[in-house]
């Protein structure tokens, strides 16, 4: 592993996003006596490197076999006639996350572990840093990138976890003989925490802001491309445009997840206080604007998850909104489409409703410049109830004061074709 990536990977690891927050000797120097035995873990999970070797010129990361056949649909089409492999369940092979390594690399570990002590011991104490285990994680995710990248081979790998792609696992992929790595952005990046410092050959990203963030955290991205999410993609090549359909929703809030007991895997950290806060100005509106049409976007919720939709009916019961609970993407950007205004805190589904030319307003109920997913004037900080009825009567009644085609924080209204771009970039990286 190169120095620089080595550091690069060490610095992402050591932040606040993988629970360091602060120096603790006793926490850290655990984790630095830790780091020799590990090897002996690294063996029990281990393999030889006689394992047989699958090579293919794509390898493409698709999670699951049903969103390799629906969101991922189109771009599998595109590169029909293309060397392709598949990573998830159900398909070709399995995910990186399993945690096996090759042999040689686990008692190299156990031997190396001993000789670096001393080192990352006086780093520890007088730097104040966590990097005992910041350093397992990065020995976790190299070589466990590593192997799988040995017996798994591949030109060109394309991954929509682009949150995931580090330097250990941007480095693991190129020692294996690997020549691009490709991410598709999968979700809003406020921050830096937990992102920065990733490493990409090229990345799809779907706003400029994204890129922005990525190298504000200390990423390193040799080329980009400003492109719609997959699922919106789809939607747009089917030429449905906001001029053919007839506005019948006057306002449209979208579920941001639904802040019940059970149900933090929705939601991002820290935001539940302001999800209900957003929830409470919502509803209040709602009742005193009784002629308008107001529906809640909900999310598509595991069947597991019904009482979170009946926490969500109980909200709404008295309120006059309407609930509507789509089956897929392609429902959800049907109603959006319908919607003189769109409301949201940050969501995806915000950023895509500008794409399809929508009037769309963001709140920010902290004034936290991470969470700025757009330019102004659509990013609005909540104040309170006053300032909130205002704002969505005002661009209700008079529009969006800015031209959308201008701004350049995300896909531009009308910009299909996506997909057709991030089939020809790779063919070219394979080429």
């Amino acid at each position: 592993m190169k120095d620089k990536l080595f550091f690069m990977s060490l610095s992402r690891y050591s932040g606040d996003a993988y629970k360091n927050k602060k120096f603790n000797f006793y926490f850290d120097m655990a984790y630095l006596f830790l780091l020799p035995i590990f090897g002996f873990y690294m063996l029990n999970k281990s393999i030889r490197n006689t394992g047989k070797i699958i090579h293919s010129s794509i390898l493409i990361e698709a999670i699951s076999l049903k969103y390799k056949n629906s969101t991922m649909s189109a771009l599998v089409d595109e590169l029909a006639d293309e060397d392709v492999r598949f990573v998830g369940r159900g398909l070709d092979c399995d995910g990186i996350a399993d945690n096996q390594f090759l042999r040689s690399d686990a008692w190299r570990i156990i031997f190396t572990g001993w000789l670096i002590f001393p080192y990352v011991l006086i780093l520890t104490l007088f730097g104040k840093a966590s990097l005992g285990r910041a350093l397992l994680k990065t020995i976790v995710v190299y070589y466990r990138g590593y192997r799988f990248f040995q017996f798994n081979s591949t030109d060109v790998f394309v991954t929509i976890k682009d949150n995931a792609c580090s330097a250990a696992l941007y480095s693991a992929f190129h020692a294996s003989g690997g020549v691009c790595l490709c991410a598709i952005q999968n979700g809003l990046r406020f921050g830096i925490e937990g992102i920065n410092f990733a490493c990409f050959d090229h990345l799809f990203a779907n706003t400029k802001r994204s890129v922005e963030v990525y190298r504000m955290g200390g990423g390193k991205i040799k080329a980009y491309d400003i492109v719609p999410t997959l699922s919106l993609d789809r939607y747009l090549e089917d030429s449905i445009t906001i001029d053919d359909i007839d506005i019948d929703i006057d306002i449209l809030f979208i579920d941001q997840g639904f802040p019940v007991n059970g149900l933090e895997m929705w939601l991002p950290a820290n935001t539940g206080k302001d999800i209900l806060k957003f929830l409470d100005q919502a509803k209040e509106f709602a009742i005193n604007n009784s002629k308008l049409k107001i529906v809640y976007l909900m999310r598509k919720y595991e069947e597991d998850l019904e009482y979170i939709r009946n926490a969500i009916e109980k909200w709404a019961k008295d309120t006059g909104i309407i609930l509507s609970n789509p089956h897929n993407s392609h429902q959800s950007y049907h109603i959006v489409q319908h919607s003189k205004l769109v409301v949201t805190m940050y969501s995806t589904l915000g950023l895509e409703a500008l794409s399809l030319g929508c009037d769309t307003l963001f709140f920010n109920l902290k004034d936290d410049k991470r969470l700025d997913a757009c330019a102004a004037p659509y990013q609005h900080t909540l104040k309170d109830y006053q300032y909130f009825d205002k704002t969505l009567n005002n661009v209700l009644f008079h529009g969006m004061q800015t031209n959308k085609k201008v701004i350049d924080y995300y896909a531009p209204p009308g910009s299909a074709g996506g997909t057709k771009l991030i089939a020809e970039k790779i063919k070219q990286y394979v080429n």
